[in-house]
């Protein structure tokens, strides 16, 4: 790499980063004009992606408890506004679609975010249509699933390990409607993803965009899905695994923000091998808080501090890449892909789903280290 790492900013208090983060998110749904969340800001090309169904999904999750968190219900309205709209292009088969607008088909992974969604604005609002939904892409997540657990129709280059997110939701939606089929399903996953996984924890078919090497996005997918629905299917051998490899991800950063003059300066790598190691300079920072948020929750199960730390470090960090400085708002406030802003994941863009992530990690650890 030979372009010099830029100068990372100095933070404010966590409240001035979050609202500047939540604004931007606003910002993208309000010039996408239909309701959802628009995918990115190109920097370059100084031009917006289009409205992004599967990052609504969850974005749909953060307004939510933003809302909840400072009482400002405009929040609750939009993500009212982005659970109708994807109702509104939620496929006659019950499937959600399988990128931006422009797509016409449906994938696995894609519903089961718009699923999440959808069963918070349920369990917010009561409004049956929601859960009606849910159900409709949930029965249909179902029916496209293997014998042995794992979906290899109507996902990306195969089954993967990271549809364990897609189980997480499964698991929420048994929550809601105590139907058997959704439980099940989510255990069959469960069963086919221990079947990948190595002596040291390593999980093969973990990333849709390079199988040697997973970018930490699809790590913290993997362990996020895992670690829910763990919890949810009150499965202690899954949960100790995830905290197994939690633990050893914790341990990584810290020794790495032990030498803050070497690339990727106190980040997480973008990617790792399966011995769990990196050379990488760049930092997915996407996958930096949904790690943060995944050592948020172990905190809070655990009562275990250095899980709270390491996350509390690890925001910091990102916090110092979010540009409070600039007047330019399609800038202002957004979380790039990558630090630096050219870097292996989400090159030169600001990611609507990496501010998502980086909210939610705040608003937790507000949540969290108050004890609240």
């Amino acid at each position: 790499m030979n372009q010099k790492f830029p100068e990372l900013f100095s933070t404010q208090a966590d409240d001035i980063h979050l609202q500047a983060a939540m604004d931007w998110l606003a910002r993208a749904q309000n010039i996408s004009g239909c309701g959802g969340v628009l995918a990115h800001y190109n920097i370059k090309e100084q031009k917006w992606g289009l409205a992004y169904p599967e990052t609504t999904g969850y974005i749909i999750s953060t307004f939510l408890l933003y809302s909840k968190s400072t009482n400002d219900k405009t929040y609750l309205d939009r993500a009212v506004r982005m659970g109708d709209w994807e109702i509104e292009i939620q496929l006659d088969n019950g499937g959600c679609l399988a990128g931006d607008i422009t797509y016409k088909y449906p994938r696995v992974f894609n519903t089961g975010q718009i699923i999440e969604g959808w069963c918070e604005l349920y369990k917010e609002t009561g409004i049956q249509k929601y859960l009606n939904a849910a159900i409709r892409a949930g029965d249909w997540i179902v029916k496209m699933q293997d014998e042995d657990g794992k979906w290899t129709n109507c996902s990306y280059d195969g089954p993967k390990v990271y549809h364990s997110r897609v189980a997480w939701p499964l698991m929420n939606l048994y929550s809601l409607t105590h139907d058997g089929k959704y439980r099940e399903s989510a255990s069959k996953f469960v069963r086919w993803a221990l079947t990948q996984q190595k002596n040291n924890g390593w999980f093969e078919k973990m990333c849709a965009i390079n199988p040697i090497r997973p970018n930490m996005h699809f790590i913290a997918y993997t362990l996020e899905g895992l670690l829910e629905t763990s919890m949810l299917l009150e499965d202690d051998g899954l949960y100790k695994n995830v905290l197994n490899i939690s633990s050893l991800l914790k341990n990584k950063f810290i020794e790495s923000s032990k030498s803050p003059d070497v690339p990727p300066y106190g980040f997480l790598p973008v990617t790792f091998d399966e011995n769990w190691e990196s050379n990488e300079h760049s930092s997915c920072l996407t996958g930096d808080m949904q790690i943060s948020i995944v050592w948020l929750k172990l905190f809070e199960k655990t009562g275990d501090e250095t899980y709270l730390e390491a996350a509390k470090r690890l925001i910091e960090r990102v916090k110092q890449t979010q540009d409070l400085t600039s007047v330019d708002p399609n800038i202002h406030g957004g979380i790039a892909g990558s630090h630096p802003v050219w870097g292996v994941y989400g090159s030169n863009m600001i990611l609507n789903w990496a501010t998502n992530f980086f909210a939610h990690a705040i608003l937790l650890k507000k949540k969290f280290a108050s004890g609240k």
